[in-house]
């Protein structure tokens, strides 16, 4: 029988690994099919340690549950989500892989619950993932200013296998993607690495400068990535971490410095730029044409297939998890215009929200959304045991900063299905539930509230 330290320790061998996968596998000269199974390994481990806590637990009937709500609200849509895949007439081999995409990380929980990792583990998964930020926007940072070499020696091997697209890169594009196969992964792994640093920087250096320094950095490394809506997302998590830790007015306070200091810049941006006049410009979504172009993008989502859809007769329970079904469906049914037929299947879910309804039903996103919202409700509960303990606090203050973001990146990206999202979220709260089993850290070794502000 494994013990349960060593089956943290894969978990956080595997927090290592994720964000070098795809740079990795590409030197191994193996077929397209074995290399889409070698990039499904991670989720079998995780399936595997899902196995071996509830062998080991319920065996001994020593297995958590957690929360009841927590429990009961993931296992109600998962179990709502299998009905709908008998019930419809999609393909239930696809519906079951976007399924698993969407729910394969969530039993982390469960399983960092029961495996009861020590604050040292906690603090090197912290660690890790701030110093792998750092790696990856300068990695990202060489690869905007360098040569195509650079890129070429670290862009990973292209691959599409059951229609989802595992490597996105475009050609002859100037996008910034790290070790990754999609520069949303990069931008959202960073994005991860600020709030550590911004929460626990303090840890690792003295002085609100280099602090700030390190801030700025990591917010480079996301501007270049081209990704609006990561970067004003990050924006979001620094309000939130301020708000968090030092209360609304700091918060304000610091978002109207921040604006008066970048209004000069942006609007030189702005000036030299044509306000976006290049679809490749960062002001982009300034221009007169960004609005027309989103109808033939995320607006067109929303406006061709889910507003039709709410008068359709499957909008309580959803038509299944299958992309390429739902598009024909509903352009058939609601006569939808023919461009939006190859259009709708690449970017349906660039709008996940959207796109949840459109696969669930309202039912199947409401039980989603009180899932989290449970987790969220979880995890705050925490909060007055450990209001003078700076590292707990911290600690959760950095899973609800996470969980708030959901809203927002949903949609514009598919955040629940980015593993170099997805992962590491629900290892962070798995940790988090687990803070009332080691010791505390003393005081002195983290800065202070006013020291490690953002």
């Amino acid at each position: 029988m494994i013990k349960k330290n060593s089956l943290v320790r894969l978990i956080l061998l595997l927090c290592i690994y994720l964000p070098f996968e795809d740079f990795l596998l590409k030197w191994l000269p193996v077929s397209e099919t074995v290399y889409a199974y070698l990039r499904q390994m991670p989720d079998v481990l995780v399936g595997f340690l899902l196995l071996s806590v509830l062998f080991t637990d319920l065996s001994d009937l020593k297995l958590k549950i957690i929360d009841k709500k927590i429990f009961f609200g993931i296992a109600a849509f998962v179990v709502f989500s299998l009905i709908g895949l008998v019930t419809n007439k999609a393909s239930v081999v696809t519906s079951i892989l976007n399924l698993k995409a969407l729910i394969r990380y969530i039993f982390l929980l469960i399983i960092l619950y029961n495996l009861r990792p020590t604050e040292k583990q906690t603090m090197f998964f912290i660690r890790v993932v701030m110093a792998i930020a750092f790696f990856q926007s300068t990695l990202g940072i060489l690869q905007y200013f360098g040569e195509g070499a650079i890129r070429d020696f670290f862009k990973p091997r292209s691959l599409t296998q059951f229609g989802v697209k595992f490597t996105a890169l475009k050609e002859g594009s100037d996008e910034v993607f790290g070790t990754m196969g999609r520069t949303v992964n990069y931008s959202f792994f960073v994005m991860i690495g600020l709030v550590f640093w911004t929460l626990f920087g303090g840890l690792v250096v003295r002085g609100r400068g280099l602090l700030l320094a390190g801030i700025f950095y990591l917010l480079l490394g996301i501007f270049l990535s081209g990704s609006r809506a990561s970067l004003f997302t990050a924006l979001f998590c620094l309000f939130l971490a301020v708000y968090f830790v030092n209360g609304i007015k700091k918060a304000a306070l610091l978002s109207g410095l921040t604006a008066i200091v970048a209004s000069p810049y942006l609007a030189f941006l702005a000036s030299y730029a044509g306000f976006g006049s290049s679809n490749k410009s960062f002001l982009y979504f300034l221009s007169p044409d960004y609005l027309h172009n989103l109808q033939h993008q995320r607006l067109g989502v929303i406006e061709y297939f889910v507003v039709p859809y709410l008068r359709d007769s499957h909008l309580l329970f959803g038509l299944g998890p299958d992309r390429d079904y739902v598009v024909s469906y509903l352009i058939q049914k609601f006569n939808i215009p023919t461009f939006m037929n190859a259009i709708g299947q690449g970017i349906l879910e660039d709008v996940y929200w959207a796109a949840l309804v459109l696969y669930y039903g309202i039912l199947g996103l409401l039980i989603l959304a009180l899932f989290i919202v449970f987790v969220y409700r979880k995890i705050g509960s925490y909060e007055p045991e450990f209001r003078g303990d700076l590292f707990r606090s911290r600690l959760i203050v950095a899973c609800k900063i996470l969980l708030i973001t959901l809203l927002p990146l949903n949609l514009t990206n598919q955040a629940f299905e980015v593993r170099q999202f997805s992962f590491y979220l629900w290892v962070l709260i798995g940790f988090a539930l687990s803070i009332f089993t080691f010791p505390a850290v003393r005081r002195e070794d983290i800065v202070s509230p006013e020291e490690g502000k953002a």
